[in-house]
């Protein structure tokens, strides 16, 4: 199997293939309204007709999501969710409008109106790579990022729980990564 371009497969990303991790956060209906909130300010919303999810997990964010921008009036006729992992298989079953590939969204041959990448960017080990692979196959690309660099992280000491057991191998804050770097 060739890595996935984006994903190049280390240790995390190894955990995600083989299904070795918690793809159940119990956010998933809070993550879509704060994108759709997001997505809602396209400038022409009547032409999002097509839509993938890169980084999908168990595919309750995408589901979701799906259902709130469908629900907002997107005119959403395709919508895939893509994973190197397959835990979203249990969701297939129960939500056939969808559909969902174990695959790289950026060697799939596609491209889409709308790509959104929800709390996937901090877990791959070349980010440029995989944004500017998905962002040539897509018109619109929003991304859920979540805020680890804050201050109740560093009080509590959970860099190691971050990396180790959620797979946080990127943080975006540039004050850190200057820090770093000394």
């Amino acid at each position: 199997n060739a890595p996935l371009r984006g994903y190049e497969m280390n240790a995390a990303g190894a955990r995600y293939e083989l299904g070795n991790y918690d793809f159940n956060f119990g956010d998933d209906v809070w993550k879509a309204r704060q994108m759709r909130k997001a997505i809602a300010r396209i400038p022409d919303p009547h032409t999002i007709t097509s839509y993938a999810d890169i980084g999908c997990g168990n595919g309750g964010v995408f589901v979701s999501l799906h259902k709130e921008l469908k629900q907002a009036g997107f005119p959403i006729r395709r919508a895939i969710g893509y994973d190197i992992a397959s835990a979203w298989h249990e969701t297939a079953a129960r939500v056939p409008e969808v559909e969902f590939k174990k695959a790289s969204f950026v060697e799939d041959n596609i491209a889409v109106d709308l790509a959104t990448l929800n709390d996937v960017i901090e877990h791959v080990t070349s980010p440029q790579t995989l944004l500017s692979g998905v962002a040539s196959r897509c018109r619109y690309l929003a991304l859920h990022i979540p805020l680890d660099d804050r201050w109740s992280m560093h009080l509590a000491r959970q860099w190691n729980r971050r990396i180790g057991e959620i797979g946080h191998i990127s943080f975006w804050n540039t004050a850190s990564e200057i820090g770093r770097a000394h």
